[in-house]
């Protein structure tokens, strides 16, 4: 995990957002291999382990079926365009298949670091690309990340209710299914498999604290 991204990370418990800190255990380059996160709002910790950053065991029932969990990685280039971002610097979050998108999105995007919550087996973090795992919710701070990507799996209230709270307002959130909607979120565009929205300047995500 990213040191940095600890800035925008979130606490689990039903509390306002706060900053967590981190003990580091390993680490190479700017990446946490091995450490804790705490939070000194309700003394929860969460431990970095390979690198992954864990909230708590993720719902692997999520997953749709097995074709899901060999599935091409979704087309980098489109999700590129949809994303509709200029310019180097922050985040954008990649929830469930979506992450399989991750390294090739990587180096189209350049200097914006990824975050991705609960990747399936076979997605690796790296230099730029985070991996989080966390039970229903995106663990990073309300209006905190340039755009979010929903794999076709979690186009659900439950996830996409999270995509809109921690996009920043203005920005994109791509859902990779055609189905769903989400809280604050405008649609842009819509077609086979895929639709893009935009979070309206004065809207609020499902469960904002």
């Amino acid at each position: 995990m990213f040191i940095e991204l600890t800035d925008l990370l979130r606490c689990a418990g039903d509390h306002a957002d706060g900053h967590l800190v981190v003990a580091t255990g390993e680490m190479r380059n700017r990446r946490i291999t091995r450490g804790m996160i705490g939070c000194p709002v309700c003394n929860a910790e969460y431990w970095v382990e390979k690198g992954v950053a864990r909230f708590g065991a993720t719902d692997r029932t999520e997953m749709t079926d097995d074709a899901d969990r060999t599935a091409a990685a979704p087309d980098a280039a489109a999700i590129h365009a949809f994303l509709g971002l200029g310019g180097p610097g922050g985040y954008v979050a990649l929830v469930g298949t979506a992450t399989r998108a991750a390294h090739a999105l990587g180096q189209l995007l350049g200097d914006v670091h990824l975050v991705g919550i609960n990747a399936p087996d076979g997605v690796f973090p790296d230099t730029m690309f985070s991996l989080l795992e966390s039970p229903g919710f995106i663990p990073l701070r309300t209006a905190s990340v340039r755009g979010v990507v929903v794999g076709g799996e979690r186009a659900n209230e439950k996830w996409l209710s999270e995509a809109a709270r921690v996009v920043l307002p203005g920005q994109r959130i791509v859902v990779l299914s055609d189905k769903g909607e989400a809280p604050g979120i405008e649609r842009m565009a819509s077609g086979p498999g895929v639709w893009v929205g935009v979070k309206r300047e004065t809207g609020k995500g499902k469960g904002e604290k």
